[in-house]
């Protein structure tokens, strides 16, 4: 579920299309006024949403995180730089991220996916159990760890593991048993029976 701010970005997003310059100068002056979060993240967006001004989006979200060094803070900039294909520098935001706030889910499942593709595929386990372990209850964070841990098993050719946590995403979110039937990195388990009973031939 989106939080507070990807929320109040979402409210912003009628005024950008309305006249992003417009907007931009109404938040520079507040901001030349009295420098804040709020103003910030939305002058940031703005650069980021007209692709022209990427250089001082980041510079804005750097000044974000200046006034308040949060876990929300850490975790806007590493999806900017997860946006810019600087992996390493995402990493590091969302370790910050974590680092604020040792139980922000968030950042453990943005984090494990980044681990993942770089083939880090031990440390995105532990990130993806991390979210598992504190959420007891289950939820779609929970679901989504799961199912993105099973990804990465198989991708370590550990199939029992794999199909184990396939079987427990899909009894907290049935939908991703349709996912799983096209995604490739399952393939390698399409003959198992134990694969077949889950989401069939």
């Amino acid at each position: 579920m989106p939080n507070a701010i990807e929320l109040s970005i979402q409210d912003f997003s009628s005024a950008i299309e309305l006249d992003p310059d417009l907007a931009i100068a109404d938040f520079s002056k507040a901001i030349e006024l009295a420098p804040s979060t709020f103003d910030l993240l939305h002058r940031a967006h703005i650069y980021e949403e007209t692709g022209k001004k990427e250089d001082l989006a980041l510079k804005d979200y750097s000044k974000m995180i200046e006034l308040s060094p949060s876990e929300y803070m850490y975790d806007i900039r590493a999806r900017f730089y997860e946006k810019e294909g600087r992996l390493d520098l995402a990493i590091q935001d969302y370790s910050s991220a974590i680092k604020a706030e040792p139980r922000y889910r968030p950042a453990y499942l943005e984090r494990a996916a980044l681990y993942s593709r770089q083939g880090k595929h031990d440390l995105a386990i532990k990130d993806y159990s991390k979210v598992i372990e504190w959420s007891p209850d289950g939820g779609e964070r929970a679901a989504t760890a799961y199912y993105s841990r099973a990804l990465t098993y198989a991708l370590k050719k550990d199939s029992k593991r794999a199909v184990q946590d396939l079987g427990k995403a899909m009894q907290l979110d049935p939908d991703y048993k349709n996912k799983a039937r096209s995604e490739a990195n399952f393939n390698s388990l399409r003959k198992r029976p134990d694969i077949i009973k889950l989401v069939g031939p």
